[in-house]
């Protein structure tokens, strides 16, 4: 290729050792930093939170239908309570 087509910026541009070292040492001046470290936690945050609905969300569904049952258990005795003459009626 003639020097006169060549693009000036294509040798710059080239994956060389020292080229990797200077952008690895910036991405990790990035990382490091203290919006890099509150993006860390942030993500960490996320994940954790991600994989313990993922673990527990069997056993909360498991809970919620006892839960729901025990309800409808006290409606359906309060109601038959409340169906009898006797709890209205005081003597004296």
């Amino acid at each position: 290729m003639p020097a006169a087509t060549r693009n000036p910026n294509s040798r710059s541009r080239q994956c060389n050792p020292t080229r990797v070292r200077r952008c690895l040492r910036v991405f990790f001046g990035h990382l490091f930093s203290n919006l890099g470290l509150f993006a860390l936690v942030v993500g960490y945050v996320l994940l954790g939170a991600l994989l313990f609905e993922f673990l527990e969300a069997g056993y909360e569904l498991e809970q919620r239908s006892h839960i729901q049952k025990y309800r409808e258990d006290c409606l359906r005795e309060l109601w038959l309570i409340t169906g009898r003459p006797t709890v209205f009626f005081i003597t004296i």
